[in-house]
């Protein structure tokens, strides 16, 4: 399903070039206008003064000392983020410091889809599942659906995610009867600690989980994020 993403083939740019030019490749068609529609409805009410000047730095920035309420980032932000802090709090040859920078707490959520009879596809969370294995110690990240079937994954050597995601239905219905059971109420995050291995399942979608196997002691700094509508990357 992903045979578009950029990593998975090779532009020929003078085919693209010369297609722009001779008019076969147009920015005007139907698509892109309803593509812009949805863009402007985030501008200007939702985009700092100047964005067309910001790079990504100073977009981060912005967000680091909470001058800015979202940041579009992958799943590698968990990691960096105390670090990107404490290095804000020094400076750099490209910042100046800013001492009173804190860590605060923040939430994720995925891309949400455009909707429109246009919309040639939802979104896709490819990015939601690989963001994970920037985690130290997790193997593997899934989002699997409430039919037991891989949505999207990524895991590392010899993690069998189709089985996984068989047994992660199975389990998580197990828990909700309990739950059901003892009058405990929907079940939110769900975690199970073997002695080599942290499985973790939590909501997504409606009708999607995720699921990460992960060593040991490694998803703790995630916990705290991987409740209802917070898991996205």
């Amino acid at each position: 399903p992903f045979n578009d993403d950029a990593g998975a083939l090779s532009v020929n740019w003078v085919r693209l070039l010369k297609g722009i030019r001779d008019g076969e490749l147009r920015f005007d068609t139907p698509a892109f206008k309803e593509l812009y529609k949805n863009i402007d409805q985030a501008i200007p009410e939702c985009m700092p003064d100047g964005f067309f000047g910001l790079d990504d730095t100073q977009a981060y920035q912005l967000f680091l000392i909470q001058k800015a309420a979202m940041y579009w980032a992958g799943g590698g932000f968990v990691t960096q983020f105390e670090g990107d802090i404490a290095a804000l709090q020094k400076g750099s040859d490209k910042a100046t410091p800013v001492a009173n920078a804190q860590v605060f707490e923040y939430g994720l959520f995925n891309n949400p889809s455009m909707t429109g009879g246009l919309v040639q596809g939802p979104m896709r969370s490819w990015e939601s599942t690989a963001g994970y294995l920037a985690i130290p110690g997790i193997k593997a990240a899934l989002l699997v659906s409430d039919q037991g079937l891989v949505v999207s994954s990524m895991a590392k050597d010899g993690v069998d995610t189709a089985s996984i995601a068989a047994l992660a239905v199975d389990t998580v219905r197990s828990a909700q009867r309990f739950g059901h059971q003892v009058s405990a109420g929907p079940l939110d995050t769900m975690s199970i600690e073997f002695e080599g291995l942290t499985v973790v399942f939590a909501p997504f979608t409606p009708d999607v989980m995720l699921a990460l196997l992960a060593a040991p002691g490694s998803v703790g700094i995630l916990l705290g994020q991987l409740s209802t509508g917070k898991a996205g990357g």
